[in-house]
């Protein structure tokens, strides 16, 4: 379906909430690596952190990104306080597009700006205004595990270690073959593991069809059916509003 407006979003993802039994996930906040000026390191794509004002604003105006990673924030905090304010258990998931713009080194995909950022890793500036506002802990953030079970990243979850381990697991017996759909799969199985029944997805608008999918295919083949998932494709940039003509799937 398609909504409106950001009332009706809000209206309809409140009634998934309150309807929930179990753990509720959350993935806003989606935001991709790029590399900062000077090159020196990498660093979130989310203009409203970034001090060079070029790059801010090429950033600003990139349909993938934009206003996406801050606004969906804001609206998946405001849902997670929701959903505790109505005795429920909610959780968060911030997923990090670190491949498509993060530079190829010579041998192979390893990067040490990447890993430098993982190993000091923070929540970005304007993240953590938002959630001091709300009054919620960084606490609530389901952390990344290695698949023996340990943490990985307190914050992030990485999509190029996904992308491995949908290589690794599932790529034989899924017939996906795009981008999106290789963090997705294994990202749901996750999420089985640690027992969310209802998931709530802020995805970029041009990753429409790869997530729908990548959630078909989790929910068909891999065991899924005590999770509900939905999905809300936004494009990054502002039109007139930004939470217009949200398309919304429900798998």
């Amino acid at each position: 379906m398609i909504t409106k407006s950001q009332d009706e979003l809000k209206s309809l993802l409140k009634d998934e909430i309150a309807q929930a039994e179990g753990l509720i996930a959350i993935q806003a906040g989606h935001f991709a690596l790029v590399h900062e000026e000077n090159d020196n390191e990498v660093i979130p794509a989310i203009f409203q952190d970034i001090q060079n004002d070029e790059q801010r604003e090429s950033i600003k105006q990139h349909p993938y990104m934009g206003h996406f990673p801050l606004e969906s924030w804001k609206i998946g905090v405001e849902l997670a306080k929701y959903a505790l304010g109505i005795n429920k258990s909610a959780k968060f998931i911030l997923m990090v597009n670190d491949w498509q713009w993060v530079k190829k080194v010579e041998h192979g995909e390893s990067n040490p700006h990447r890993e430098a950022f993982y190993k000091n890793a923070q929540l970005p500036p304007s993240f953590v205004e938002v959630l001091a506002t709300s009054g919620l802990s960084d606490e609530l953030i389901l952390p990344f595990k290695n698949q023996d079970g340990t943490i990985s990243n307190k914050y992030f979850h990485s999509e190029m270690r996904l992308r491995k381990r949908y290589t690794r697991q599932y790529a034989v017996t899924c017939p996906l073959n795009n981008q999106c759909a290789q963090e997705y799969v294994p990202m749901l199985n996750y999420l089985n593991e640690e027992k969310v029944k209802l998931f709530l997805s802020f995805v970029p608008e041009t990753c429409t069809e790869a997530i729908k999918a990548g959630s078909d295919t989790a929910k068909a083949a891999y065991a899924l059916s005590d999770m509900r998932i939905v999905n809300m494709f936004a494009n990054g940039i502002f039109k007139n509003n930004f939470w217009e003509n949200i398309n919304v799937t429900t798998h």
